[in-house]
């Protein structure tokens, strides 16, 4: 069900933030935050998927909500399911950047989805050699990164926070429509996630 409020509190948010009005940005965050978690299914009904992928990305600069590992595991999801509808919606290069920036300084937090979603099977520490979760996440991952840098033009002109990610993905051998494909699946894993709560 489209709650209004959600949509109110990530616009509100941007604007104090950018108005310098930190604390009243946080409340704003906070509101929204708590508000999908009581209801995640919420993010199935959104009006401006843009405009709360935002909020979410917002976040990630505020201790208040980055002290927490559950906290930041959310974020990450959230922030890239929103972003990701948004570009179903409209596609632009802006919400490509957007969506690469999770995809890099979001990672950490995010990897588990990743695994979740395409069925990685985490590591046996008896396996030789051990291979950690995370680092099995990332062919994913740059294959995601591929796609979108291709998709958006930013292939040949790519922003400088970006740099050190295209690197890595122009250092290996990833394929465009793999990286649709795992884009997808992660959309879908997180509506089914949604769906339930």
């Amino acid at each position: 069900m489209y709650n209004e409020k959600i949509d109110n509190w990530a616009f509100s948010a941007s604007l104090m933030e950018k108005e310098g009005d930190n604390q009243t940005a946080i409340v704003c965050l906070a509101n929204l935050f708590n508000a999908i978690q009581d209801s995640s299914s919420q993010l199935l009904h959104l009006r401006n998927y843009e405009s709360v992928g935002n909020a979410y990305m917002l976040m990630t600069k505020y201790q208040h909500f980055m002290n927490v590992e559950d906290a930041r595991r959310v974020i990450a999801d959230n922030a890239f399911y929103c972003i990701s509808k948004a570009i179903e919606q409209a596609p632009s290069q802006s919400l490509y950047i957007k969506r690469l920036t999770i995809i890099d300084t979001m990672f950490n937090d995010f990897f588990y989805t990743v695994a979740n979603a395409l069925d990685i099977p985490d590591g046996d520490i008896f396996e030789v050699p051990f291979i950690p979760l995370k680092i099995k996440a990332n062919t994913p991952r740059f294959n995601m990164a591929y796609h979108d840098f291709k998709k958006s033009g930013l292939f040949n002109n790519v922003p400088p926070s970006l740099l050190k990610l295209h690197s890595a993905v122009m250092d290996g051998d990833y394929d465009i429509e793999e990286g649709r494909k795992c884009i997808d699946a992660i959309v879908s894993y997180l509506e089914n996630v949604y769906r339930r709560y």
